[in-house]
């Protein structure tokens, strides 16, 4: 269950940390009405707030520094960042993403790449951990691998000529 919420948690942690208008009180507060939410990453956000120059990242050096700083101090980061490192630690414990179709698809397989490097990604990020740098290299190496088989249709079932090239 926490796994499918962890990118919420991370993108709310991250709005939080980023000075949300978003409090306690009116994020859970009961209502009867429908609030009708905007997403905060618009484009003009991207124009004001995403560097001029390359790279244009979102976690830059100075924002990690703040949530080193905050992660410090402050009671919620360091638990959240706690349970962070139990996931990294989860993931390490795991062999490494498998070519694993369900049906016709691959989206669990992706869902879970996704879900590890972001958790090992952030580890990293603030520990500089060798260990989950190697990690994350031969997870890359190990999607990187796969040989998936030609998805397309053949030339009968897409109804094309049989002298005509895909």
């Amino acid at each position: 269950m926490i796994q499918k919420l962890f990118p919420a948690i991370l993108l709310s942690l991250f709005f939080n940390f980023m000075g949300s208008e978003v409090t306690a009180e009116n994020r859970f507060a009961k209502s009867d009405t429908v609030i009708s939410l905007q997403n905060p990453i618009s484009v003009e956000y991207l124009k004001q707030h995403l560097r001029k120059e390359s790279p244009r990242l979102i976690l830059t050096p100075e924002i990690e520094k703040e949530l080193k700083d905050k992660l410090a101090t402050d009671p919620q980061m360091q638990a959240y960042f706690k349970y962070l490192k139990e996931e990294a630690a989860r993931v390490m414990q795991k062999p490494l993403i498998e070519y694993k179709k369900t049906g016709r698809r691959l989206l669990s397989v992706s869902r879970d790449f996704v879900w590890r490097m972001t958790t090992l990604s952030m580890v990293y990020r603030i520990e500089k951990n060798p260990v989950i740098l190697k990690r994350i290299d031969d997870e890359l190496k190990a999607i990187c691998s796969f040989n998936p088989t030609c998805t397309k249709k053949s030339k009968k079932q897409q109804n094309l000529p049989k002298n005509s090239r895909l």
